[in-house]
């Protein structure tokens, strides 16, 4: 957490501890659009990103929609696969 203007804002590192990651891998996941960005608030000079309890939420929904995402390609994947492994019995029964 970082207070500016008296004011406090979660940082990367607060928002990695409510994700259960590193804050390395919250950044991978802004980078890849897998998550949204989150909004920045102006500290001196520099633009600090922060992530309010309503970004986490919209944000764990988005992981948990790419999560599902990803199993139901790998399913799929593996579904295939065994269907194309039945075929090559059925053609080697013949």
């Amino acid at each position: 957490m970082i207070t500016i203007r008296g004011k406090v804002f979660n940082t990367i590192v607060d928002a990695a501890k409510e994700f259960r990651v590193s804050a390395k891998t919250v950044g991978s996941w802004i980078e890849k659009g897998i998550i949204s960005k989150p909004p920045e608030v102006e500290y001196g000079v520099r633009f600090i990103q922060h992530f309010p309890a309503d970004y986490i939420a919209k944000a764990k929904e988005e992981i948990r929609r790419q999560r599902d995402s990803k199993n139901h390609k790998r399913k799929a994947k593996r579904s295939s696969i065994r269907e194309g492994k039945l075929k090559a019995e059925k053609q080697r029964e013949k």
